[in-house]
């Protein structure tokens, strides 16, 4: 086995995700040799959309060469990481060292991120930062993929590229605009007519990916969908590959998607967890004929469950834009007078009701009934009726988007996104404890009651070194204290010093916090900034600690410095 070389910065950057899998030799049962088959440490399959079959780089790589099929490591790319690689097959001749290929140097030295040989030596893997907008692509030399696909990794670097994992998305762009923009699908389409799906063209493309935004929203905001993906729909007799098929399509219908783009994700359902040996054994012309029939029976639950929904949604579509508004008027009983979106998808949106401005949450929380449900309910007094339809509610959701004033405030987007980071924080890694003095000794965050600057209430606190580590292994965003600490300061949040007694000792603690109020009340963007100036706020604030004992003191030496103490 051919164990990557370790001597870049971009392959211990990989190395840090459990992401890992061997390549090797399977015999099947016909004697036949596959390679490049993606393994796990203890020797079974391995598969690049189950993560239950990956496991962390010294693990596997242990394991894997104590097994004599093993050839080599394999890094499976998922939408959990940033990474985004191109395989460029058969360019290089290496006993001459030289390219067989102008337009895979072309290719290189464009995308200028890290760039090694493949296993076979007449390949190149170049990996990059950068997200694909539905799918990966493979056209002649070319393929490039962003998750579900595994690629070997062999650690050779090809000299003259980046030892670094560079981002790239721009230029990504640019390649599936000059490679891929031509490519023909293989298979038949069938005249247009959108008003009949019997003639409707479906294209089947087992490379095919729902639409990334459609699916993110549906599986956030909508349990049902959710369960249904992940196969762990109780409620459900069978079980049934044809049954979670069904239950897809009609939420997806209910919310609506076009037809092709339920297609594409009837078929990323299958391959991401019944395997693309499955989908490539379907005959394109019976599985297009079976998704017809199935698409007809979910419109027609869909059509019988709306009742007389689909009329009004299509005047207010073709209306104007009061008339959408007024629809949502005339379903909540809440008479919005604005709706305003800001910053770049997903962006933040705002209802303006009366002489209020509401802050709900990124156009993805916008689906969620729920959330908006208890916003309207604090700031206005009333509520969205408890029989709104999901498929409904995002109807007119599309609409208010679509009538929505656009803005440009990186002051607001960037307040919302830091409160965000920290809300994210404090529901992701906040102990399970009864003990806020033992977490906050082991340097947790945790919950308490507390006075601030004379304003006694329950206060959320972090430490910052903690918060930007989660920040960069979740994000991979490195940012510095200082820079951490303006962000965290204009967006409302405090730091201070807090002390505590555990056995008998006195311990103190510089740590940030925020009014759990504020913080969790949709991240509030309207939060009042004192002076303007960060360390100026920081340095004039006092208060007095709940217990009475202590006061909270903040100093110039207590402000975090550039190694992320605090």
């Amino acid at each position: 086995m051919e164990i990557p070389r370790t001597d870049t910065e971009a392959v211990n950057e990989l190395i840090k995700y459990s992401q890992w899998v061997y390549h090797g030799v399977h015999v099947t049962d016909d004697g036949v040799e596959e390679f490049k088959i993606p393994f796990q440490g203890n020797g079974r399959k391995a598969s690049p959309t189950k993560s239950k079959t990956w496991g962390d780089y010294d693990t596997v790589c242990n394991q894997a060469t104590k097994r004599s099929n093993s050839r080599g490591m394999g890094f499976v790319l998922s939408e959990a990481d940033p990474y985004c690689a191109i395989d460029l097959d058969k360019v290089w001749d290496p006993e001459n060292k030289q390219f067989t290929n102008a337009k895979a140097k072309e290719i290189i030295e464009k995308i200028n991120s890290y760039t090694e040989f493949s296993p076979s030596g007449t390949g190149f893997h170049i990996w990059v930062k950068a997200v694909l907008d539905a799918k990966g692509r493979r056209q002649g030399f070319v393929e490039i993929y962003d998750r579900t696909r595994y690629m070997t990794v062999t650690g050779k670097h090809f000299e003259g590229t980046p030892e670094t994992i560079e981002p790239r998305q721009s230029e990504i762009a640019q390649l599936l605009i000059s490679e891929f923009s031509k490519e023909q699908k293989k298979l038949d389409v069938i005249v247009i007519d959108k008003d009949d799906i019997d003639t409707f063209p479906l294209v089947f493309d087992d490379y095919a990916r729902a639409p990334g935004d459609k699916l993110q929203i549906l599986m956030h905001n909508n349990t049902k969908f959710h369960n249904s993906w992940n196969l762990k729909r109780k409620d459900m007799g069978g079980n049934t590959p044809s049954e979670y098929d069904f239950s897809l399509m009609y939420h997806a219908i209910d919310a609506g998607w076009e037809p092709q783009e339920i297609y594409d994700m009837i078929i990323q359902h299958r391959v991401d967890f019944y395997g693309k040996e499955a989908v490539a054994k379907l005959d394109p012309n019976v599985h297009r004929s079976y998704f017809r029939e199935s698409y007809k029976n979910a419109r027609q639950s869909v059509a019988n469950n709306r009742g007389d929904i689909t009329p009004e949604i299509n005047k207010a579509m073709n209306g104007t834009s009061q008339d959408k508004l007024d629809l949502f008027l005339e379903k909540t009983h809440i008479k919005i007078d604005k709706v305003i979106m800001t910053g770049e998808d997903p962006a933040i949106v705002q209802f303006v009701i009366g002489d209020k401005t509401l802050t709900i949450g990124t156009t993805i929380q916008l689906g969620n009934i729920n959330l908006v449900r208890m916003k309207l309910l604090e700031v206005v007094g009333k509520s969205i009726p408890t029989d709104m339809r999901v498929g409904l509610w995002h109807r007119i959701m599309e609409m208010l988007v679509a009538v929505a004033e656009r803005r440009d405030d990186k002051v607001l987007t960037k307040t919302f996104a830091t409160l965000t980071l920290v809300k994210d924080y404090m529901e992701n890694k906040m102990p399970k404890s009864d003990d806020w003095k033992e977490d906050a000794e082991a340097g947790a965050p945790f919950i308490k009651t507390h006075t601030h600057d004379f304003e006694k209430g329950i206060y959320f606190f972090w430490n910052m070194q903690n918060f930007r580590k989660y920040i960069y292994y979740s994000l991979d965003t490195r940012l510095s204290s200082q820079e951490m600490a303006l962000d965290l300061s204009k967006s409302g949040c405090r730091y201070t010093k807090i002390g505590f007694r555990v056995d008998g000792k006195s311990i103190g603690r510089n740590l940030w916090c925020i009014k759990l109020e504020d913080l969790i009340n949709g991240t509030d963007v309207s939060c009042n900034r004192p002076t303007g100036d960060w360390q100026d706020d920081l340095l004039s604030e006092a208060g007095d600690e709940s217990s009475g004992e202590l006061r909270d003191e903040v100093n110039s030496d207590m402000l975090p410095d550039e190694s992320g103490s605090a």
